[in-house]
C-alpha cells in the first residue's frame, strides 16, 4: 500500500473528456483528525446516532462486518478506516451491532472510535473503467438478480469505496448516497482477499518475490520460456482471471495489462511491499491508463512523488501518485528523475 506523503503536491488530473486535463486541488499529508471527504456534505444528527468511525491498528487493515458477534462468524464486508457507522444496539462482549448504509452486522469495538472524525482515513477514490462497456451500474444491493439499478456512472466518473464485499462487490458513496457495484468495473481494483491460492480459484492476489529486489515477469504465454513483456514488484495487486491446466500458471490482469504469471509467486494477502519511489523530472510527465494509451490522461507536475509498481519492455513505468489514492497509470521512464534504483534489466 502507498505511503502517505508529507510534501505539498500539485497534480493536474484528467477526469471525463479525452485529451483534456483539469487541475486538482492542492494536497497535503497532514494528519489532523477530520471527517473523510466523502462525508463532507452528509449530516450526522446526534439524535440519529450514536455515530462511530472505523479505525485501524495497521495501515491497510480493514474492519470486518460480521454476521454474528464473534471472530469466527461470516464476514459480510470489510471497511476502510474513516468509514462512519451508526450504532444500533449497546456494545456487548466487545461487539456492537451497527449499520453502514443498508448493511448491518457486528463489528469489534476495539476498532471503533466515537464520533465521526479520524486522522487515518483510508477510504478509496475509485474511477469507472469498463473495458467492455460505457460505464458501471450502481445498485441497491450487492447482487444482480435481486437488486435494482439506481443509476449508472459513465467511464471516467469517480466514487468513494468505503468497503469491499464477497463475490467482487464494492460498497460506494456517491453524492451522499450508498450504492453497490462490481469491483471489476473500477480502478484501482479492490476486492476481499482470498485465504490462499486455491486450485482454480480466481480473485485478487499480490505479487511476492523471494528476493524483494526482483520483479515478477508477466509473460505472453503460460511457460517460463515465453517472452516477458512487463515486470512487477512485490506487493502489486492483480486479478487472476484464469489458470492453465497445471495450475502452475495464472492468467492475470495487472495495471491494464493481460498476461501469465507463475502462481508460486502470488499470495492471497499482501505480505510484501517492495515498490520503490520515484519523482517526476523537471519536464513533467503524462499519466496514461495503459502504455501508449493517450485517450484518458493526467498531467503530473515536476517533483510529484510516485510509487513504482513495475515496467514494460518499451520504456513505460506503472505508478501510483503518492498522496492521491487511486490515481494509478503509466508514465514514460524518461520522464522520471533519479531512476538509478530500478531498471528493466535488473
Amino acid at each position: 500500500m502507498k505511503k502517505y506523503c508529507f510534501l505539498l503536491l500539485f497534480v493536474l488530473l484528467f477526469t471525463a473528456v479525452a485529451a483534456q486535463a483539469d487541475s486538482l486541488s492542492s494536497l497535503s499529508g497532514n494528519k489532523e483528525a477530520k471527517v473523510a471527504e466523502c462525508y463532507a456534505e452528509m449530516e450526522f444528527k446526534e439524535e440519529d446516532g450514536p455515530w462511530w468511525v472505523v479505525i485501524s491498528d495497521k495501515e491497510g487493515n480493514r474492519l470486518n462486518l460480521r454476521e454474528k458477534p464473534n471472530k469466527s462468524a461470516k464476514s459480510l464486508a470489510k471497511y476502510f478506516a474513516g468509514t462512519i457507522v451508526r450504532q444500533l444496539e449497546p456494545a456487548k462482549g466487545g461487539w456492537m451491532l451497527v449499520e453502514i448504509g443498508p448493511m448491518t452486522g457486528y463489528v469489534d469495538v476495539d476498532y471503533l472510535q466515537e464520533g465521526t472524525a479520524y486522522k487515518e482515513n483510508e477510504i478509496k477514490l475509485v474511477t469507472v473503467h469498463n473495458e467492455n462497456g460505457t460505464g458501471a451500474n450502481l445498485r441497491s444491493a450487492p447482487n444482480t438478480d435481486r437488486s435494482k439499478v439506481i443509476r449508472t456512472l459513465s467511464n471516467g466518473k469517480t466514487a468513494y469505496a468505503i468497503g469491499v464485499l464477497p463475490e467482487g462487490w464494492l460498497q460506494l458513496l456517491y453524492k451522499n448516497e450508498y450504492y453497490f457495484a462490481k469491483a471489476s468495473l473500477f480502478t484501482p481494483l479492490l476486492q476481499m482477499s482470498l485465504d490462499e491460492i486455491h486450485i482454480g480459484k480466481k480473485g485478487v492476489y499480490y505479487v511476492y518475490n523471494p528476493n524483494p529486489a526482483d520483479r515478477l515477469n508477466l509473460r505472453k504465454n503460460a511457460t517460463a520460456e515465453a517472452a516477458s513483456f512487463a515486470k512487477f514488484y512485490g506487493g502489486t495487486a492483480l486479478e487472476v482471471i484464469d489458470f492453465d491446466q497445471t495450475h502452475e500458471w495464472a492468467r492475470v490482469r495487472v495495471m491494464q495489462l493481460d498476461g501469465w504469471m507463475n502462481t508460486q509467486f502470488l499470495k492471497a494477502k499482501r505480505t510484501q511491499i517492495a515498490m520503490p519511489e520515484a519523482v517526476v523530472a523537471e519536464g513533467g510527465a503524462i499519466l496514461c491508463p495503459a502504455p501508449e494509451d493517450y485517450s484518458s490522461m493526467a498531467t503530473l507536475n515536476p517533483g510529484t512523488s510516485l510509487t513504482v509498481y513495475g515496467f514494460n519492455d518499451s520504456g513505460w513505468v506503472a505508478v501510483e501518485v503518492n498522496g492521491v489514492s487511486g490515481y494509478m497509470g503509466w508514465v514514460k521512464l524518461i520522464d522520471l528523475a533519479s531512476t538509478e534504483s530500478f531498471s528493466w534489466s535488473r
